[in-house]
Order: structure tokens, then C-alpha cells, then sequence
């Protein structure tokens, strides 16, 4: 009869899921890294303040070009422009544009980052993570130049 307690015995399987769990905890860490890093090329022009406003700033300017914008609103987007050089209009159609472009960032980022996260979740190797990441990296690249981020 033998003196080993099973239950303290580690399979190779233990082992391999181990190293599994580990190496997609890593991987994921390193995909919202980079992601951060692309993104922040951006964000990082920016006061967090500024940042804080966006949503608030947007709103000003859908309202001033459906002609529902209340009295600050109209003097807000009337000084923000006039600190660019613009009149209100000229500013709220800015305003919407760089709007856009970020909601389609935010957008195909969230996607990537859906799609990489679910391909990291079907790993059944550990060996195959920096593959993952590569090709999500890879698919990064056209985005990162379409809105400037490379």
C-alpha cells in the first residue's frame, strides 16, 4: 500500500490547465495594454477635464444645429469657438465631427477587443496566446492609421 495522498498529486492535466489559466490571464493584460496605449495616443491630447465634457459638449452641439439649444448653451459653443476662431456653428459642426470619429474608435476598439477576448477564451494551448495577440495586433494596425493613432 502506498503513502501517497492522491488528492495532493498534480496531474499533467492540472498542469497544462494551470499554465492555461495563467497564460489567458497574462494575455488579456497585455491586450487591454496595448489597446490602452493605441488609444491613449489620443485621449492623451487632452485634459482629463476637456475629457470629462465631451459627452456634455456634444450634446451642446446637436442641440445648437437642431435650433434646441437653451441660452448657456448657445454662449458656451459662442466663447468655445470664439477661443478656436470660429462662430457657434462652425464650432458644433467641429464638435460633431471629431465626435463621430471617436465614436467610430470607441466602437471598432470595443469590437477588437470583444473579438480578441472571446479568441483568447477558446486558447487550448498557451502556446497559441501570442498568436492570438499578434493577429489582433494586426487588425489594430489599419485602425491605428485610419484615425491617426499611428
Amino acid at each position: 500500500m502506498s503513502n501517497i495522498d492522491m488528492s495532493k498529486v498534480i496531474t499533467a492535466k492540472a498542469r497544462k490547465d494551470a499554465a492555461l489559466a495563467g497564460g489567458r490571464v497574462a494575455a488579456k493584460a497585455m491586450m487591454v495594454a496595448w489597446i490602452d496605449d493605441l488609444t491613449g495616443a489620443t485621449q492623451n491630447q487632452y485634459p482629463e477635464v476637456v475629457q470629462k465634457g465631451w459627452d456634455e459638449e456634444e450634446a451642446m452641439a446637436v442641440a445648437f444645429m437642431t435650433a434646441t439649444e437653451t441660452p448657456t448653451q448657445l454662449a458656451t459653443l459662442t466663447a468655445d469657438g470664439a477661443a478656436r476662431g470660429r462662430t457657434a456653428e462652425e464650432h458644433a459642426i467641429r464638435i460633431l465631427e471629431k465626435a463621430s470619429l471617436f465614436h467610430g474608435v470607441v466602437a471598432q476598439t470595443r469590437r477588437l477587443w470583444l473579438a480578441t477576448d472571446k479568441a483568447l477564451e477558446e486558447v487550448t494551448d498557451p502556446r497559441d496566446f501570442n498568436a492570438v495577440l499578434a493577429g489582433a495586433i494586426q487588425q489594430a494596425a489599419p485602425l491605428a492609421k485610419a484615425y491617426g493613432l499611428a
